[in-house]
Order: C-alpha cells, then structure tokens, then sequence
C-alpha cells in the first residue's frame, strides 16, 4: 500500500466527517488533521513555493487579482515580442519549461508569435502565485498552454509553463473564447472553504484516478462538466472519437461520477509529484499538477458488473508518463467543473518544482542477499553480461542482477528504479536485430537490438558500466514507430503526443535483419576508432565531409530510415517539392548542413569501442531552438524550414558506427526526442 493510501486510511480510521473536513469548522483544526495526514506533501509545496500572505478585504482582492492578472499579460506580451526585458524580473528568476530548466528568452519565448481568445486566470492571494491556462499560437501553430508566475515584491521569481504542441485543442478553446462563468463566480463567504480543504479536493481527485478500481471517494456533483483540452468527456451523447471511449466502454456517455465508479483508468499507475500550487479561495478554484505514470503492465481491464473484458488501448501498453495540470472549481466539498491539461514526457521524469522530500525510507521488498561479483574482463563475460541485463528485463526481474548498491539505471534520459517500470514492465521478448559490443578495458558493453513490448515494436540502444564486479551504470535509449498516431485516436495509435514529427520515423521492417556490414568483425585500434568518430562530428559541426573518412559504400541510417542517397526522403516544405532529406550522398547531406545550422550539438559521449569486431556506439543530444524560419543549404541556396523544426525540441541520439581501415563503413542512428533542454541524465 503507497504512502498516500495509507494516510488517506488514517483519515477514514479517526472518523473526520468528509463534510466538516472540506468545509472546516477553523481553518486551525483542519489544517492540523490535513498537515498530519494526506496533505502533508501538497501543503509543504505549497509553502515552498511562496510565504503566506495576510487575508485582504473584498476590496483589496478585487485590486490584487486586476494587479497579478495584469502581470500574466505583461509576462505574455514579453514572450510574444521574445524580449524578457518588457517584464518585470527578478535577478534571480528560475524559467522552466515543461519540466526543463532553461535560460530565459529560450524556447517558448522564440517561438510564441501570438495568444488566443482564451484565458483562464486563477490568482492566489495568500502564496503570492498567479496561474492561467490558455490557448497560444506557435510560428502560428495552435498550442495549449498553461502558466503559473511566482511574484516577489511585484517582481516575477519564477515562471512555470507548459506547451502541449495540440492544434486541435487550441483549436477547441479558441472556439469556447472564455471560460465557463462558472469558474469566475465567487463563493459565499459563508460557505467558503478553507485553503487546506481545498488542498484536500485536489488529492482526492488524485487519489481516486491512481488505480482507479471503482471504489474510492468520489466527490463529483450530479452537474460536474470536465473538459481535457477544452473537449467535453462527460455525459456525451456520442461515445466515438476519444481513446477511453468505445462501444465497451462508453466512457464519455457517463456522468463524472459514474465514470470513476466504472474503474476504467486502473491503468494509471500512480499519480505523483502531485502539487496544488495556485489556490483561489474567493472562486473556490484550485490549479492542481501531478504527473501521471502508466507503466504499461496491464493489458487488459475486466469489468465484473458488465461480465466483460476491454483490450487497453496500445498507447497506454507502452511506459508513459504525463504531466497534467487539473484545475477544479469545488463547491460545497464536491467537484461543480474540471479542466484539463497536459503533456507527454519519457517515462519516469520529475517535475522540477517537487516540494518537501520525504523523512522516511519506505522499503515493501525483502533485502536481497548481496549478488556475487561478476568478471567483466573478457569480451565473452561482457556480452554474457549483456544478455542477462536483457533477460531480466524481459523477466520483469533484477533480483539476480549483479548490481552495485548505488546503480543508475536510466531510459531515455530520467532517472528509473530498475524492475519499477518502463521496460522492466512491456517487454516480453527479443526480435531479429541484435548487436552487442564489449570493451574489456573501460568494462562496458552495449547492444543495439529490437524487442517485442507488449506486441508492439521497440527499438533500443543500451550501455552498461562494471565497476568492482558489480554493474553500476545502465543507460537505455528507446524509440518506437510514431507516425501512425500523429492524428490518430488512442485506441490505435502509440505515438508521443503534442510532439514534433520526426523526419525519420522507426521503420520496424527496416529492422527485420542485421546488415551484413555490422555482422563481420574486422578488428581495428581503438585509436583509429575513436578518431574516425571525432573526425565525422568535426565535420558536421563544420559543413565539411572532407574532414571525416568514409568507405565508399558507407550508408547512414536513421531510425532504420536510409538518410542518404535516398529518393523519398522528407520533404524541405510544399513550396520546395522537390528539395527532401537524405536525397545526396553523405557527403552531400553534411555539406547542406541543415542540421548543423538548424540544432546545437551538446553532451557527446563515447559509450562503447569495441576493437575485436571494430564497432562503436556514442551519445550525441540535438536541441532545435526553432528560432530559424528559413535555413541557407549548400548547392540549394535558401529554403524554408520543415514544419516539424518550428517547435522547440531534443532529440537523443544513438549512433552505431563499422569502422574498417580508418574509415566508417556504417552509421546506424536511433534518435528519440524529448522536451527541449532535457539533459542525458549522465551530466552535471
């Protein structure tokens, strides 16, 4: 049982009557049975993130929140002209874009030109914090928004935004134009609540979704609307068009209440880093953030009163998570409007803003008896080693790992306990690519394969580090086929939602065999190695293929995508039809440079070389700032920028290089993208 079921069984044990505890005789007596109990993380954030400020009149709250609204649009407007200096800042403002602390003026400053009709302001006068969710407009492209601002001293300490790259959900709110006049509405003072009560909803709205098993507390009113990107999803005539929904489920056809009595969302795993940072007592409106984890272990949902099964839909098969902004407004205790945001992020990720840590450790698993150490001095040994990784994943296991106390393990970036989810929890068998690397000297070895998760495909570079016989480093990069869910519903898609497109999506029947290259080993120095690597990165930072050595035949792969010499590559843009992608020889696509002048090279890492077969396997990130709206290619002159670069992004890529006499012979690249400014999870 998790901590917050077992605080919120504390809570049903004393017997504190729901009502008296959502309303509160004094706010001193629910405060001390929420700060002993459910609440204790939410209200720690909650002063964390800004020092209480003393109760104001009716007057002085109707100035502050003209006063703090109006500091959401000057903030706007200084994003929209992408100059930071037209608002007020402090000197040490923190900015943190969809989990990622960057720069000022970078991101969502480049790249906003315009704000829509819709805003939703929520201002808490006590925390001094001032929230909004909207609709924005990217390079002219539709983007739901959310915003929290902290202000010290009327001046903006920190900036907190998400960008959910969602058209049609712009779309959706530029059509609603304002929010519900429910929302606005003031609360009788007589039947307002406390600010810890309202804390309090924003949990048990949390705590019902995790698991969600048809039997838990649920304070829905008979009216209650929710909306998830301004679309309706409750008491809908119609029951087609949405991922939850079909002729099994009917999920949108039900009222709120009764959907949550039905048990559909027990694939939501857990609900973590839950927050409520902006609280507006004089509406009764909370905006609530939790980040959502499916860990892609259930496949399929038995309804016990219906006597019927539901296949889940292949999106929640595979290990996600998302970032989600909740807001509700409460009356009376009960849940009267829901709003939803949010986006996808890999597996695992933190939000940067988590609260007060824990004061204790929670162990549920028996102590392990310390493996024995393992020898990782041969080539054989390593790629035994490998294997085993590969098996316990698959076995949904580490306990028999060789692991070292303090091992790091990682996908896609963040920072995962091995065995508590992503992969450890979908994969469930190996398909046909395989290559594995050992380099006895450093002690790490590496694979380049696919896998079977859950039926579905997947694509993963891998490394793992032995020190004093026990592993302690493995880093993952996984990417899977994405193209297919772009405007896909859930129901059949396994795409990364509100994310860019890649110009080389994973083609799975590019995968089906090992090219012949990479299966013969030719032996080759280390040095020679490592310098015909170093050589090809100088020359696409450069624009210069005469600096790198390639074998003539040598191809280049991305995402089992041929990036050269191939015909039917992307194409620039529709008013360039016959200007794509990786139509010219390698030599040709590093001259262009298009990906030098239009992304940034940062965090380059040699994971692997291994010299008996002459492989290597390195690390490179890619961040599009998305500031460029034209780009000047050799031989071409100027083109327009795709589509797919005018929204920030980082791609993660994992390139495996053949290496005879010198020169590459064969690149093969995985590349899978992240929020912009994400880091590897390796560097300071």
């Amino acid at each position: 049982m998790s901590s917050n079921q077992n605080n919120s069984r504390l809570l049903l044990d004393k017997k504190i009557k729901r009502r008296e505890l959502m309303l509160g005789a004094g706010r001193t007596a629910v405060s001390a049975a929420v700060a002993t109990t459910a609440l204790a993380g939410i209200q720690a954030t909650a002063q964390a993130q800004g020092e209480s400020q003393p109760a104001l009149s009716a007057a002085d709250m109707s100035a502050r929140r003209t006063f703090m609204e109006g500091m959401v649009d000057k903030y706007l407007a200084s994003v929209v002209a992408h100059d930071p200096g037209l608002c007020p800042l402090t000197e040490n403002v923190v900015f943190v874009e969809n989990n990622q602390p960057i720069p000022v003026g970078e991101a969502g400053w480049r790249t906003i030109n315009r704000i829509g009709s819709y805003k939703h302001y929520f201002c808490d006068f006590e925390m001094n914090q001032v929230g909004l969710i909207a609709n924005v407009y990217e390079h002219d492209s539709g983007c739901v928004y959310v915003l929290r601002l902290k202000l010290e001293d009327d001046k903006i300490s920190e900036i907190d935004q998400w960008i959910s790259r969602d058209p049609n959900g712009a779309e959706n709110y530029e059509k609603l134009g304002a929010p519900d006049p429910i929302w606005l509405e003031p609360i009788p003072l007589a039947q307002r609540q406390s600010r810890e009560a309202l804390m309090m909803n924003a949990h048990i709205y949390f705590q019902a979704l995790e698991r969600n098993d048809g039997t838990g507390i649920y304070p829905f009113r008979d009216d209650c609307e929710r909306i998830e990107h301004a679309r309706k999803t409750v008491s809908q005539k119609d029951n087609s068009g949405y991922g939850h929904s079909d002729a099994t489920t009917k999920f949108v056809t039900m009222p709120a209440k009764a959907q949550y009595e039905f048990g559909l969302m027990a694939f939501v795993t857990k609900i973590r880093d839950r927050l409520a940072p902006v609280i507006d007592v004089e509406r009764g409106a909370v905006m609530g953030q939790g980040t959502y984890d499916f860990d892609g272990a259930l496949t399929n949902i038995h309804f016990i009163k219906d006597n019927v099964d539901w296949a889940i839909a292949p999106y929640f098969r595979t290990a996600r998570s998302h970032t989600a902004t909740e807001a509700f407004k409460v009356i009376n205790g009960s849940f009267r409007y829901i709003e939803m945001t949010f986006i996808e992020v890999p597996y695992g990720t933190r939000q940067h803003w988590l609260g007060k840590p824990m004061t204790v450790a929670l162990t549920y698993e028996p102590t392990r008896p310390k493996p024995k150490p393992v020898k990782a001095d041969t080539h054989e040994t390593l790629v035994a080693l490998n294997q085993q990784v590969l098996e316990a994943i698959i076995n949904d296991c580490p306990c028999h790992l060789p692991l070292a106390e303090n091992a790091r393990y990682t996908e896609n970036g963040v920072l995962v306990q091995p065995g508590s989810g992503g992969l450890w929890k979908t994969i469930k068998g190996l398909r046909k690519f395989s290559v594995h690397l050992a380099d006895p000297g450093t002690q790490q070895a590496a694979w380049f394969g696919t896998l079977d998760e859950n039926g579905l495909f997947a694509a993963i570079a891998m490394r793992l580090k032995v020190k004093d016989g026990y592993i302690s480093e493995i880093e993952t990069i996984i990417a899977r086929p994405e193209a297919m869910g772009q405007r896909g519903e859930l129901k059949a898609a396994t795409n990364t939602m509100f994310q860019a497109p890649y110009l080389a999506d994973v083609d799975q029947d590019a995968f089906e065999a090992v090219p012949a290259v990479l299966q013969t080993a030719v032996p080759s120095e280390r040095a020679a190695i490592e310098r015909a690597l170093e050589n090809y990165h100088r020359a696409i930072a450069r624009r210069d293929a005469s600096l790198a050595s390639f074998s003539d035949d040598c191809i280049r792969r991305e995402n089992g995508i041929n990036a050269c010499d191939n015909p039917n590559g992307p194409q620039f843009s529709e008013a360039q039809p016959d200007l794509r992608f990786y139509a010219g020889d390698l030599a040709t696509e590093i001259n262009r440079g298009y990906l030098t002048q239009l992304t940034k090279a940062r965090e380059h890492r040699t994971w692997v070389v291994d010299e008996r077969q002459g492989l290597a396997l390195d690390l490179c990130i890619f961040d599009n700032a998305a500031a460029a709206t034209t780009v000047n290619l050799a031989g071409v002159g100027e083109a327009k920028v795709p589509r797919s670069f005018l929204t920030p992004w980082t791609d993660l890529h994992a390139a495996l290089y053949k290496v005879e006499d010198g020169k590459i012979a064969h690149i093969e690249d995985l590349n899978r993208r992240v929020p912009y400014g994400q880091k590897s999870g390796w560097t300071a």
